[in-house]
């Protein structure tokens, strides 16, 4: 998933550089969550957003290898949601089958 993210900072900085003119510099957001649970809900919605958000600018006029950029990056976003649900499913059956400290599966 970093690969991909890298992939796609690093396809959407030629796409606005190339076409403003201007050095692409994203203002980054971080947020702290204590609980992974709590962490990798925040990121399935995140991926989930990105897939909307890619498949509407996918489906502007835009040339093709533009689209194509953005119908790239959605599938990967729902790549990774699809992971990260599966993060999300396997961290809430270890704690469904554990009592008193032993696993139950």
């Amino acid at each position: 998933m970093r690969q991909d993210e890298l992939k796609h900072f690093d396809q959407f900085s030629y796409l606005y550089e190339t076409y403003t003119g201007r050095k692409y510099a994203p203002k980054f957001v971080e947020e702290s969550h204590e609980e992974y649970l709590d962490m990798l809900k925040v990121v399935f919605e995140k991926e989930q957003e990105a897939v909307d958000e890619y498949l509407e600018l996918s489906d502007l006029p835009l040339q093709s290898h533009i689209r194509r950029v953005f119908r790239r990056a959605a599938a990967d976003e729902q790549n990774h949601a699809v992971w990260v649900l599966a993060f999300l499913t396997e961290r809430k059956m270890k704690e469904n089958f554990r009592f008193n400290d032993k696993w139950y599966i």
